[in-house]
């Protein structure tokens, strides 16, 4: 069922999973730090994400079940299926699973998940300080705490290079991309190969 699905998932991050007061597994996330995401991809999309992730399957008589995929290789996934762990090939699995999925990722420590040109403050700070430890330079404006041209650009470039839109704007997908590029010990990966 979806809590055995969840568990797993947070089992990856080291975190016990608690059924949430309201039954939603992504509450039960946010007491322990972390955020949910839901989005629609492929293997590829999952591949460059490099998190384990909650599939929604759909079998033959159009019953809906959640499994987590724990691990991803070139031919085969590894799912945790009712607490045991499963390899399929990538085909079997995408007769049933639509392309929908739930990450749970720990976010950073900013308080604004969309920001853009002409903002200003520590969020501004952090992420400008983000892209000068991943570009290896310190950045060439005046303020740090300022969401200036310059920083749109590499904000620009960064999305570029992680195959996201580059609007120049920070939203959800790109700190999520921020914070896998500086990626924490711990933090579980799909790249164990199956």
């Amino acid at each position: 069922d979806d809590h055995a699905a969840f568990a797993s998932l947070y089992s990856l991050w080291g975190v016990a999973y608690r059924k949430a007061s309201s039954g939603l597994a992504c509450d039960a996330a946010r007491t322990e730090g972390l955020e949910c995401l839901f989005r629609f991809g492929n293997w590829n999309r999952l591949r460059r994400l490099d998190l384990p992730a909650v599939l929604e399957l759909v079998g033959p008589g159009g019953e809906r079940r959640r499994v987590t995929l724990v691990a991803l290789g070139e031919q085969r996934a590894t799912l945790a299926i009712g607490g045991r762990e499963y390899v399929f090939s990538l085909e079997e699995v995408e007769r049933l699973w639509d392309g929908s999925f739930i990450l749970v990722w720990k976010a950073p420590p900013v308080g604004s998940r969309l920001m853009s040109r002409g903002m200003k403050g520590k969020d501004v700070a952090w992420l400008r300080a983000t892209l000068d430890a991943l570009g290896g330079s310190a950045s060439k404006t005046g303020s740090p705490e300022v969401y200036d041209s310059e920083l749109e650009r590499r904000v620009m470039e960064f999305q570029r290079s992680r195959a996201l839109i580059p609007a120049g704007r920070v939203g959800g997908d790109t700190l999520l991309h921020l914070t896998l590029a500086n990626r924490e010990p711990g933090v579980p990966s799909l790249s164990r190969v199956p």
